[in-house]
């Protein structure tokens, strides 16, 4: 029997004689619920022993009425059968659990700190400062500031399906989810469908794909440790540092993301882009970090080696268009979720801008293996900015970094005035994200491509005066 078998047994003791304290009691609690070695042996010795106070039980005369009840001495006697005792004890302490512990009545474990555009599957009502007890949530959209008692923080993004075990561990079912672990939390725990990560003090992230065979874990600073169930392998990962755990293991990873995650009115004239459209990447590791369905935009953290930085270029048709006429332009984006990076590592609010191609001759560009140096716009002296001479700042707009889904009207008179002096028959835009990230693995910003299979290109929106 080892030092805690002993601590067990004596805190069982003073359960069972009623001494018992609230901590001692949610100390029981957290080594059976956390430990599932001692839990089985905890079983074991239950069954034995309740057993032996069973063969007990049949030695006992049967029960009669109260008024004609004749006392007799048992035959056996507990003082003369510490087994039988130990087995009572084992009982009673069952029976004192379920009601110092009610599952109906679960103690709150975590609260949510903040909310962002977050709507959750069920019933639950769930607001800023809701306190949670253990169980699944599943986020729909938006994202969710999850702060555990032991002081850990969640930032889960949807969609996400999670569980809360204790004040030091959760489970992400699927979805994405940052983690932020203070000194109190050391050793807080996630789980994944095939092992867990254990926090050595540290900001890290995982995500876990829709169907639970994979997931992705990241260290932004710190150390983790990664358990895989299946082999038993145990992985140290310290700064900017990733791996994955399916079914077959764990295996290191580079820091490159590898997958994929209108409205006219009655007299306006509704114009796509026909196809004209393509993003660029600053590596130009186009089949890696690009997919045609969508515009992918992304601005990395500054002094970031990664290159992974996105732009979007699209361009739509004027032909027989008299933009002499136009009172009023809308662009309209159509936001979808990328599958890459996390929402998390961005600031609560995204600011991108609209540019317009103002040389004329720099509209020629191809829709596919564009390098980022070819591209529009592209100024060798500086990282973040465009090159004036060929395109012009139209606006600003601004979304919620928990926004992946939904419209954006973008107008202003720069726009107005943009289509207006057009020449060419055709308007070449650009957009890029004003907003860094806060590492590599921030968010990719994504708005739907003419070749979205749910979602509508951008399409101009003009209304010519009556």
């Amino acid at each position: 029997m080892n030092d805690f078998d002993t601590r067990l047994d004596a805190l069982i003791n003073r359960l069972r004689s009623g001494e018992a304290t609230g901590e001692e009691i949610a100390e029981i609690e957290h080594h059976l619920a956390d430990d599932a070695d001692l839990r089985k042996r905890y079983r074991s010795r239950m069954r034995m022993e309740a057993h032996l106070f069973g063969t007990f039980q049949e030695h006992q005369p049967e029960m009669v009425p109260f008024e004609s009840a004749v006392i007799e001495k048992p035959k056996w006697s507990f003082a003369r059968h510490p087994a039988i005792s130990i087995a009572a004890g084992v009982v009673l302490t069952a029976l004192l659990i379920s009601v110092f512990v009610r599952p109906n009545s679960p103690k709150s474990v975590a609260m949510i700190e903040s909310i962002s555009g977050a709507a959750w599957e069920g019933t639950l009502n769930i607001t800023d400062r809701s306190e949670l007890p253990p169980g699944v949530l599943r986020l729909k959209a938006g994202m969710a500031n999850i702060r555990f008692n032991s002081g850990a923080l969640v930032v889960l993004e949807a969609p996400a399906e999670f569980k809360i075990e204790s004040a030091m561990r959760s489970r992400l079912i699927s979805g994405k989810a940052l983690v932020e672990a203070p000194e109190s939390a050391h050793g807080f725990v996630m789980a994944t469908p095939h092992g867990f990560v254990t926090d050595h003090g540290t900001r890290f992230s995982v995500s876990v794909d829709e169907a639970g065979t994979e997931a992705k874990c990241e260290v932004l600073e710190g150390e983790i440790s990664l358990h895989h169930d299946g082999t038993g392998k145990v992985q140290h990962l310290l700064d900017q540092q990733a791996s994955v755990m399916n079914s077959n293991g764990i295996r290191e990873l580079d820091l490159l993301p590898s997958t994929f995650v209108q409205q006219p009115g009655s007299k306006s004239i509704l114009l796509g882009t026909s196809g004209k459209e393509t993003s660029v990447v600053r590596n130009d590791s186009r089949d890696k970090l690009l997919h045609p369905s969508m515009l992918m935009v992304k601005k990395s953290f500054p002094g970031s080696s990664i290159g992974a930085d996105r732009r979007a270029l699209f361009s739509i048709g004027l032909s027989r268009i008299d933009v002499s006429n136009i009172k009023a332009v809308n662009l309209r984006l159509n936001i979808v979720p990328s599958g890459l990076g996390f929402a998390a590592y961005l600031p609560e609010t995204v600011r991108f801008a609209v540019y317009g191609i103002i040389d004329e001759a720099r509209e020629n560009w191809t829709t596919e293996d564009l390098h980022w140096a070819d591209a529009p716009g592209h100024l060798a002296t500086a990282r973040d900015q465009l090159n004036t001479e060929e395109a012009k700042l139209l606006g600003t707009f601004e979304i919620s970094r928990g926004q992946q889904r939904g419209s954006i009207v973008f107008k202003s008179e720069e726009l107005i005035e943009f289509v207006r002096s057009d020449t060419t028959s055709v308007v070449s835009f650009i957009i890029v994200r004003q907003t860094a990230g806060e590492n590599n693995s921030s968010l990719v910003n994504a708005f739907a491509s003419n070749q979205h299979p749910e979602a509508s290109g951008p399409t101009l929106e003009l209304f010519p005066e009556e």
